[in-house]
């Protein structure tokens, strides 16, 4: 269960997420406080998990994130994500979630993701048109789309001005949908 928003003003990237999170590791689905949906890596690079997965992947996530802490560009770290879970990680029933990255090509800004899915695998994405990115659940995410659209998320340039709008979006959809989004609202910056 879980809401993560982006978006950048060309140099700077927010980073905006709920804080409830589930895992399996009483054998139920139930709140585990001890998840992370959003890992800076490095100054220019965060990772973050939206959707439903056995505990099983919670080693491959921090392995993940600590294997690549001198990576910075991008793409080169989605190549390491996507092969990496090919190579190593199962997929169980019922699982369907995004492994994201969020972070800088050089200088400029992007996300990139890989959707696994049971029954349909790995698939890697990349966002390279708009300078916002939205991933978790479908209704609040759809509730967070439309309000980002009427903000003109676009026309602003400063860092605040986005994690403004962004803390907004989120802790709205945390009100609307407090059976799968959780308080607090938890915000990054990537430079």
């Amino acid at each position: 269960m879980s809401l993560v928003v982006a978006a950048h003003n060309g140099s700077e990237i927010v980073i905006a997420s709920d804080s409830l999170s589930t895992s399996t590791k009483t054998g139920v689905w139930a709140p585990d406080s001890a998840i992370q949906k959003v890992r800076q890596i490095h100054s220019r690079l965060a990772f973050a998990v939206t959707g439903r997965y056995v505990s099983d992947k919670h080693p491959f996530f921090t392995n993940y994130v600590a294997s690549i802490p001198d990576q910075t560009d991008l793409d080169a770290a989605l190549d390491t994500l996507y092969d990496t879970a090919v190579a190593t990680m199962r997929i169980h029933k019922t699982e369907g979630f995004r492994m994201s990255l969020i972070g800088f090509n050089g200088s400029e800004p992007g996300f990139r993701c890989v959707d696994v899915v049971d029954g349909k695998g790995f698939t890697g994405l990349g966002e390279r048109t708009r300078n916002h990115w939205l991933s978790g659940e479908y209704d609040p995410v759809e509730h967070a789309i439309a309000m980002i659209e009427k903000s003109d998320i676009e026309s602003k340039l400063s860092v605040e001005a986005i994690e403004t709008t962004l803390r907004v979006v989120v802790a709205d959809c945390i009100e609307r949908y407090p059976q799968t989004l959780g308080l607090p609202v938890n915000v990054l910056v990537l430079r």
